[in-house]
Order: structure tokens, then sequence, then C-alpha cells
């Protein structure tokens, strides 16, 4: 099946499958106000027809790489690349209706690259990517890790002496990771080459396996047998590869490699305002916001103040722009939180 794109050009860059054979996509497309990308993301029903589509960013590039179905909460959990926030590596939320429900911007000045997230049978989420925040210019591999609900409790660089990146990433039944990409920590003075490492989800250590070639090459894809068999798929010396790995030939890292850990992080907003059609206007739940309506702010993604007004009924609080908005990225801010206010 295709469908086309309403404006710019535009990748899809993964899918995955659903409840009832629906089929999730995220990647980027251009923005009609400039040559930047936003992150992209839809759903097809199992035919393959288009239900939906939706986009988000700002004036920068910014990237969906990452897509699963997160069973515990009913929705797409979506990674990727949101520059647009200085590098942030992106995390969100978003039902099999298309409705925003939550998101996380974890910040990382230099995140070059978060590629890939999955899911293991707990519900907890993992991500890999690439940064050179801890040892730069070299790369490290970027780690993520959430909670049952979501919720990111760890992330940090995983590197040796070299340069290296995550690509690929597998939640296994023993409850490892296992990663591949690139290292040129296996062998240093050699060009960068394919490797597989398996560690705990702590990070903390692990074993791995490294191809040696004086020739690039990259692991970009992984698949674990239910015999323990390892494949990683990948370029080598300018042809491409299938790399066969048995469970029992893993070293140990020795050092090699160590993680560096990170527990602080920008919680860009918690649950998203909801968009009443009927008014035109933001709704908010004022139980336990703790905030002064005198203190609010409505901007856009360039942080350009937009005038607006309010109506307070109970518990909710609509907040209404004085004239009409483009539909995009806007933030609802007092002097304690911001909002990331989505306008369909």
């Amino acid at each position: 099946m295709e469908f086309p794109v309403f404006f710019g050009s535009s990748s899809i860059k993964r899918s995955s499958i659903g409840p009832q054979g629906k089929i999730g996509f995220v990647g980027y497309r251009t923005s009609g106000q400039n040559n930047s990308s936003d992150i992209w993301i839809g759903q097809l029903d199992s035919l393959g027809n288009l239900e939906w589509e939706r986009t988000l960013g700002g004036p920068l590039n910014d990237v969906g790489h990452g897509i699963r179905w997160h069973s515990g909460k009913q929705a797409w959990a979506i990674s990727g690349d949101f520059e647009t926030s200085s590098y942030g590596n992106y995390l969100a939320f978003i039902d099999g209706q298309g409705q925003w429900l939550k998101d996380s911007l974890i910040s990382d000045a230099n995140a070059n690259g978060n590629y890939v997230l999955e899911i293991d049978d707990a519900g907890r989420i993992f991500m890999s990517g690439e940064s050179t925040t801890n040892s730069g210019p070299a790369f490290d591999i970027f780690l993520v890790s959430t909670s049952t609900q979501g919720d990111v409790n760890r992330w940090g660089y995983f590197g040796g002496t070299g340069t290296e990146a995550g690509f690929s990433l597998i939640c296994t039944p023993d409850d490892s990771l296992l990663v591949s990409g690139y290292s040129t920590s296996f062998y240093p003075g050699l060009p960068i080459n394919p490797y597989i490492i398996k560690m705990d989800k702590s990070f903390s250590g692990g074993r791995y396996s490294s191809l040696n070639f004086p020739s690039i090459g990259i692991s970009y894809g992984l698949l674990l047998r239910p015999n323990g068999e390892m494949y990683a798929s990948g370029s080598l010396n300018q042809r491409h590869f299938i790399w066969k790995v048995q469970p029992d030939s893993l070293r140990d890292l020795e050092g090699r490699f160590s993680a560096l850990l990170q527990t602080d992080m920008l919680k860009l907003n918690s649950d998203f305002p909801v968009w009443n059609r009927g008014l035109e206007a933001w709704e908010i739940n004022r139980s336990g916001a703790n905030f002064s309506e005198a203190d609010l702010q409505l901007l856009d993604i360039r942080g350009t103040q937009i005038p607006f007004s309010f109506f307070v009924d109970g518990e909710k609080i609509s907040l209404q722009p004085r004239y009409a908005l483009q539909v995009g990225l806007y933030f609802i801010t007092s002097k304690k939180w911001r909002l990331k206010a989505f306008k369909p």
C-alpha cells in the first residue's frame, strides 16, 4: 500500500504491529513552513489503509526512529531526536486514536541519535543510540530505560576508549539486553567494526563479540533465535553481511567498556492538555496543578507569547487563544511547570 504525503518530503523509519493487526509507523516529514523535518507518526488498519497521522516538531530537524505498542499503556511508544529542544532524546505515547498522552525529553546536549526502542515482557522501555556528550568528540552508546509506566528512570553512556554507537537492541528472555552497532574500542587502531554486547538491564557490564577487519563495518540489525544463537546484519568492507554468534563465544568486557549513568533529566511535561474543538481552547485539569491563572503564558515553539482568554469551571480551566492558531506545537507555562500543547 502507498499513501500521499500532503506537503514536503517524508521517510518512514520504522513500523510495528499493534492490536487487531493495526500498523504504527514513525519517521519524519518536512515542514510546510521551512526546510526542517518534524517527527511523523501514523496508524494503518490491518489492510494498510491510513487511519490517522500526526506531526510534532519545530523550526529545526526532529526525527522519529522507534515505535512499539505498549500493552500496559494501550498506546504507541515513540522515540526520536528532538533537535528543536537542544538535541533532546524524545519519548512519547500516543493512543490508537491518535491522541497524545504523555512525553519526556531527556536532556542531552549532543545526542546525535536515539535510533531504536524496544519493550520487554514487563513493559519496561529501552532505547539506544549514540552521543558525544560524555567523551566528545568520540561517540558513546547512548542508553535509556524506563519503569513499567514509561517514566524514564535511568539513562547514560556506555563506551570504551574508542568510539561506538548502538543501532540495534533486543530484550532477551533471560532479562538481558543485546545491543549491536559499531566500535573502535575492541581493536584500537583499526577502522570501526561491528560488535554485539549482551549486558544487564542496569547497563553495568556484560560480554561481547566483535568482528576484526581492516575495514569499516556497522551492524544495523539483530536477531535472537530460541536456542540462543544471535545474528547481526549490516555492512562490512562495502558489502552486506549476516554474522552468526554462538552464546558461549561471548567474551568478558574486561574493562573495555564502562557506564556513566545519569538520573537528572528535563521532564518537558506530564499529561497533554486536551484540545476542545467546540471552544477552540485547551482544557487543563486544575486538580493538583498548583498554579495561579495570573502566572500562565501561552507560547509558540519559538517562545513568542500568544494572547489568550481563560474560563474556569470547577477543576477545569479552558485556555482560549485570541486568534486562530495553525496546527502544531505550543507551550502552556507557569512559574513551576511547562506543558506541551498540541493544536490538531
